[in-house]
């Protein structure tokens, strides 16, 4: 929990510029299953309904949560967009209010892929 609340959460600005997809949605089962519930597509065709998740076990998900998720398209579905850092990170982010603003700002300087 302490990393939910610990510190303010700061997007990846690449992450989310490098992405397909940003969505929010809600981690319905174990994250082994990779089973997301989508709540709000934030790029135009974005995918909608419950979508597979490839490396949602990579990240910290938890089952009955819901995050902003920066996704790119893979072969059963979707995986979560890596994060270029030193370990690769597939990063997600709680949907909070602070993390909305930040990637309604991110995405204002993002022109429509799709």
């Amino acid at each position: 929990m302490a990393w939910l609340t610990a510190n303010p959460v700061t997007l990846n600005r690449d992450q989310i510029l490098r992405a397909d997809f940003v969505v929010t949605g809600k981690v319905e089962s174990d994250p082994h299953a990779g089973e997301v519930s989508i709540s709000r597509a934030w790029t135009k065709n974005g995918p909608s309904g419950t979508i597979h998740v490839e490396n949602l076990e990579d990240t910290q998900a938890r089952r009955g949560q819901t995050y902003l998720m920066p996704l790119s398209r893979a072969s059963t579905g979707y995986k979560v967009t890596e994060a270029r850092l030193d370990n690769s990170a597939a990063l997600i982010y709680p949907d909070t209010p602070a993390a909305v603003e930040q990637l309604k700002a991110i995405l204002g300087e993002r022109p429509e892929k799709n």
